[in-house]
């Protein structure tokens, strides 16, 4: 009953790879299945992902080698702040740092962890899962600060924050993401900036919220000089 449907319904094709397999004339659940579809090649993890799937089989495009524990920042304020913006910024830039050393050691993370300790020293965290491993910042921010505003009630004064990416892989070269194009421009994009950043220094070009910082915090090539940064391994 699946041989009609588009392959757009077919879980982890996106509009890119859809695109792609339109070229080759593949249109349908049924172009897919045919073993003289140019796809059915046993080399290509996404060959073999699609003709799973269309067969009914729940198999996963990526498979990792699980390394490491985790990579987390934190750092305590100068002062105790309820600034929303200020603190929002301060993890963003946490959360920089964090990719940055993800992407150094070709890794991808599956679980991101917020932390909050307040002014009476109460701390708190929350963790969850995504739902494909990344080392996209805007991803795991986005998480991230989904569960700050979990943790924070909005007057409460916070002493420090603190982000946590966990359940740590490095990605098989031969192997794809659900919708590759755009992880692949996504991937790129950060690695130039890495790049420009490593040869002028952070200041030089900065990315989303974090830009605000440079009114709190002193910097240096290496990045914002904060309070207490804490590094765990």
């Amino acid at each position: 009953f699946l041989a009609p449907l588009p392959i757009e319904m077919v879980p982890g094709i996106g509009v890119k790879t859809a695109q792609k397999l339109h070229a080759q004339g593949i249109k349908t659940v049924a172009d897919i299945l045919n073993p003289k579809s140019p796809i059915h090649n046993p080399q290509s993890w996404l060959a073999r992902y699609l003709i799973a799937v269309a067969n009914g089989r729940d198999e996963h495009v990526m498979q990792y080698d699980r390394v490491g524990k985790s990579i987390s920042r934190d750092t305590t304020f100068w002062h105790d702040t309820n600034d929303g913006q200020f603190i929002e910024s301060t993890l963003y830039y946490l959360t920089e740092r964090c990719c940055k050393t993800l992407r150094e050691r070709n890794q991808v993370a599956a679980t991101v962890t917020t932390k909050v300790r307040f002014a009476d020293f109460t701390t708190v965290q929350k963790q969850c899962t995504l739902s494909l491993p990344t080392a996209n910042e805007e991803e795991i921010f986005g998480a991230a600060r989904a569960m700050l505003h979990v943790l924070h009630p909005p007057r409460r004064m916070i002493r420090l924050v603190g982000v946590k990416v966990s359940h740590l892989s490095d990605v098989k070269k031969a192997q794809l993401q659900l919708d590759m194009m755009k992880e692949e421009k996504h991937a790129g994009l950060h690695q130039r900036l890495d790049a420009l950043q490593e040869k002028f220094g952070y200041t030089s070009i900065q990315w989303g919220i974090a830009y605000m910082l440079h009114k709190r915090y002193e910097s240096s090539s290496e990045g914002y000089r904060l309070h207490s940064p804490v590094y765990e391994m």
